[in-house]
């Protein structure tokens, strides 16, 4: 009896042994349930966290280029007196905010060259430093242009949706070429200058022909034109053979202009002027006296009061 009460408690105590192990094998399968579930919901706060910090900051980049965007309008539309003083400014806060913003970019290329050119139009600013500082500027974004082309080509998303051209390279390559004539590297001006040429298909013998291409590109190519007679101009100093050149380089310049007359009659009437201040220079005030004239009622037909241009050129007259 005793044996078997014995037997019993053996039997007894190796069943309670045997649910004891049960519960600990249940207890490890619970805890390795909650620290996987642990883990998940950490996975998924860290997730969370990093999503909403880059949400903050595509907030933060949004507002930012927004604020930028209204600067650079502001410094093109000035609304009185005070704007018209502070346009400098506002260029190169909307260009700093760029440049940290979005880096590389048509948008920043924009504020660049928005940056050097104001500093080549303010009178002020024309020293000789300021003008290297125009010349960084503009380099800077001839370059970023480049780059965006070159994506552009490979298939690559440019940030900002805006597609880069050939008439933007050229574009960027006159304006160089202008910040190179203000510290008088003429040879570096005019290297630049029939770069933008050789970017739009014109060549140094100016054959081209006009009918084929769309308005934008002959803006573009009267640009480049204007650019290198003005170069040939200032260099004809040194080489008196330039002066023939220039004068050609401003008439193709014309003759482009002619075929955007409907569309732009003011820019043909610049044309007509910066030919006729060269000709003014060089002695042929009979020329010079035809095209001002021409210019005047080129002006005169597309304004009825007064307007800058318009009083230049009875100034020149």
């Amino acid at each position: 009896m005793s044996s078997c009460q014995s037997k019993g408690t053996i039997q007894i105590q190796d069943g309670d042994e045997s649910l004891a192990d049960v519960n600990g094998s249940c207890n490890c399968v619970k805890n390795q349930m909650s620290s996987l579930s642990l883990k998940e919901m950490k996975n998924r706060i860290i997730s969370f966290q990093s999503y909403v910090a880059k949400k903050k900051k595509e907030s933060i980049r949004t507002r930012a280029l927004a604020n930028a965007t209204k600067l650079h309008r502001r410094a093109l539309n000035p609304e009185n007196a005070r704007e018209k003083c502070l346009v400098f400014d506002y260029f190169v806060s909307a260009m700093k905010i760029r440049e940290r913003y979005a880096p590389n970019t048509p948008i920043l290329a924009t504020s660049f060259t928005s940056v050097g050119l104001a500093i080549l139009d303010r009178d002020l600013l024309n020293s000789e430093t300021y003008s290297k500082v125009a010349l960084k500027c503009l380099c800077a974004a001839l370059t970023i242009l480049k780059t965006c082309y070159v994506q552009q080509k490979n298939s690559v998303i440019i940030p900002g949706n805006r597609k880069i051209t050939h008439l933007d390279l050229a574009k960027a390559g006159c304006n160089v070429a202008r910040a190179y004539l203000q510290l008088d590297d003429i040879d570096a001006a005019l290297e630049q200058a029939f770069y933008s040429l050789r970017i739009i298909g014109v060549s140094e013998s100016q054959k081209l022909s006009l009918d084929r291409r769309n308005r934008n590109n002959r803006k573009v190519m009267a640009l480049c034109c204007t650019m290198v007679g003005k170069i040939l101009a200032i260099r004809m100093e040194d080489q008196l053979e330039d002066k023939t050149k220039a004068i050609k380089w401003f008439r193709l310049a014309i003759k482009i202009q002619e075929h955007n007359a409907t569309a732009e009659p003011l820019a043909l009437a610049t044309s007509l002027t910066d030919l006729a201040f060269f000709l003014h220079d060089i002695g042929d005030c009979t020329g010079a006296l035809q095209l001002y004239e021409r210019a005047l009622e080129i002006r005169s037909k597309r304004f009825r009061r007064l307007r800058k241009g318009k009083k230049r050129d009875y100034e020149n007259l």
